[in-house]
């Protein structure tokens, strides 16, 4: 049956969280290495993302940590943003630079480090620094998380990410997210398959036109995190899966 089958791909892929994984120990000790990097400066420094929506799938990084500084902390976030790199580089490790991230292994383990910097004392959204514009974005990332648990959404996300990953597709996470709670809209829980279908079909019309704001600050717009052409592929890919006859040609 395919809800049997897509649930048995989503245990293959889905990573595990808790104390216990290497990935909680890896951001344990990262994040000593960070605070002497930071310094007094430092606000907090907590895991964000896939790990703590439940929503973690081979072929993404392992946890995500936000590195969020005080409003006393001197220079711009891209300054910071600089300096964070250098001072990882000249701790032997080799970092890569993402979109509003950076990405690095460490013991074995893909974490991407998300810098943010308080913009008032009262505030608590999460300014990060994106690379590639050259401009900063102010979010909040725990509305993000809310939003995923409370959405009941978890295992259709993990099915379309590890889709995503198997197909190559450049889609970031919270862009899919957000389409997949677009595209089930009003429609039935606990029916993977049916569920899986229509977002694929959503994905094939209704996604290259619509935009999509992100839940915590409207004015960004998370559409605008592909291009039309990348949008075109992932309509494209997503055409493909939907005529295939067979559920092992989709997912494995």
């Amino acid at each position: 049956m395919p809800n049997e089958y897509i649930q048995s791909i989503i245990t293959k892929h889905k990573l595990p969280v808790g104390a216990e994984t290497k990935a909680h120990q890896a951001a344990q000790q990262l994040t000593q290495i960070i605070r002497v990097w930071a310094g007094e400066v430092l606000e907090n420094i907590c895991p964000i993302g896939s790990y703590v929506k439940g929503t973690s799938v081979t072929g993404s990084s392992e946890i995500d940590l936000l590195v969020s500084l005080n409003v006393h902390t001197c220079g711009t976030i891209k300054d910071l943003s600089d300096n964070l790199f250098s001072y990882l580089q000249s701790n032997n490790f080799a970092p890569q630079r993402k979109q509003y991230s950076i990405r690095l292994m460490f013991l074995n383990t893909s974490v991407e480090l998300f810098l943010s910097r308080s913009i008032t004392a009262k505030s608590t959204n999460d300014v990060l620094y994106c690379s590639i514009t050259n401009t900063c974005l102010e979010t909040k990332t725990q509305s993000h998380t809310e939003l995923i648990l409370m959405s009941n959404r978890i295992e259709e996300i993990q099915a379309i990410k590890i889709w995503r990953n198997l197909t190559c597709l450049k889609f970031p996470t919270l862009y899919l997210e957000l389409t997949v709670l677009n595209a089930l809209f009003n429609r039935k829980k606990n029916r993977l398959e049916k569920n899986f279908l229509n977002v694929m079909e959503y994905l094939m019309e209704g996604f290259l036109e619509d935009t999509v704001t992100d839940p915590a600050n409207p004015k960004n717009i998370i559409s605008d995190l592909l291009t039309a052409e990348e949008k075109k592929a992932v309509a494209a890919a997503a055409k493909i899966a939907r005529n295939q006859a067979d559920w092992s040609n989709i997912l494995w």
